[in-house]
């Protein structure tokens, strides 16, 4: 049952509102200032106010901005005399949702009534709607997090299962030419390399699989990894694939502190490397530059190539997995590595994204949250 409170000076307007909202089967309350109606809104809690903007002492505005902190689905509506006008803009801009001109017409109060009771209903419709569609979602995201969680596993299983096969088949496979490739022919020992080096490239794959099911989990307990001397460490290690193709990479300014999985780190780094040594430009040795700078609350790195870049339709796209450029025949690499390298950011607390220039080059871009964000804080413990 709707609560209306009525607070005005004039006991003739009480009695007439009084009178109306009984009749219309309303529970109808009554103050004669702003201080007794103020009392006796809290101890009843009414789901409309209908209060005079001009009273001694606490006026209608001072109520309304009272009832609105303690109450903000209150409906409140305001009465003025002839020539008040100004006072009834204030009140509209404080929160109230009507107003009603003495002398009072009862056709027209009926009508806000009304107006305050749909306006009380539908808000409560809508509140009940937006926590039903809170808890589908979440019920939702519950069950997808659960199938996301199955997936991963069933791809490590399948993935670890598979391993030992192929390394078996590329075992034989090496084994078979180092002992019997003098007594076959050219094209045999060709169909024998092929074996190899496709079982080589499913072993990648698998690898890579194992490692895009785990970039998503916490495998390990989280520590403080020191990036400069884990960056600078994994640069001695490919500058022999760079030097290969006549190449460099090289790092500048000093890498900070940050906390997380130093492997999983580490992988970011080596795909983003490894990728740049993979897409190079046929006419000029490749040069990569790793780099680091402050962003706000943010540590940013980047790897910057000089390789053959990429076409703005693909900048989005490159990190899906599987995904490939189809400008580099014969590349290396089995489609995963962006991949896991966003996966493994982003369970970090940051972002990944790339900037290119096509037959130029291109810049990958990566963040991570200096303290205080992401699924650090959740696992620093």
């Amino acid at each position: 049952m709707f609560k209306v409170l009525s607070i005005d000076d004039e006991r003739s307007i009480r009695e007439v509102l009084d009178e109306f909202l009984r009749s219309q089967g309303y529970i109808s309350l009554t103050a004669s200032d702003g201080e007794e109606g103020l009392a006796l809104f809290r101890r009843e809690w009414p789901q409309v106010v209908i209060v005079d903007v001009v009273m001694p002492g606490m006026d209608g505005l001072e109520v309304l901005q009272k009832v609105k902190r303690l109450d903000p689905e209150v409906e409140v509506i305001v009465m003025t005399g002839f020539g008040d006008m100004d006072m009834v803009i204030r009140a509209l801009r404080e929160g109230a949702s009507d107003f009603l001109q003495k002398p009072i017409q009862i056709d027209v109060l009926k009508v806000a009534i009304k107006r305050a009771e749909e306006r009380r209903i539908l808000r409560r419709h809508l509140r009940e709607y937006a926590e039903g569609l809170e808890r589908l979602v979440a019920e939702r995201t519950r069950e997808l997090q659960e199938k996301n969680e199955e997936l991963e596993q069933f791809v490590y299983m399948v993935s670890h299962d598979l391993k030992a096969p192929i390394v078996t088949i590329e075992g034989f496979a090496s084994l078979l030419i180092e002992m019997y490739g003098d007594r076959l022919d050219a094209q045999g020992r060709h169909y024998l390399e092929r074996v190899r080096e496709n079982a080589l490239h499913m072993e990648r794959m698998v690898e890579d699989l194992l490692e895009l099911s785990r970039a998503g989990r916490v495998v390990r307990p989280w520590e403080e990894v020191d990036l400069d001397t884990l960056v600078r460490r994994l640069l001695e290690d490919l500058q022999s694939q760079a030097k290969r193709s006549g190449g460099s990479i090289k790092a500048i300014g000093t890498f900070p502190v940050v906390w997380g999985d130093p492997e999983h780190l580490r992988k970011v780094f080596f795909n983003l490397i490894d990728n740049a040594l993979n897409y190079v430009h046929p006419e000029r040795p490749p040069e990569v530059v790793v780099g680091y700078e402050e962003k706000g609350g943010w540590h940013q790195f980047f790897v910057r190539d000089n390789g053959i870049g990429i076409e703005p339709e693909y900048l989005e796209r490159v990190f899906d997995i599987f995904r490939r450029l189809e400008e580099k025949k014969g590349a290396r690499g089995t489609g995963m590595g962006l991949t896991i390298a966003k996966r493994i950011v982003e369970h970090h607390g940051g972002k990944i994204w790339a900037t290119s220039i096509p037959g130029e080059g291109s810049t990958f871009f990566f963040t991570l949250p200096k303290e205080g964000k992401g699924e650090s804080v959740a696992r620093r413990g």
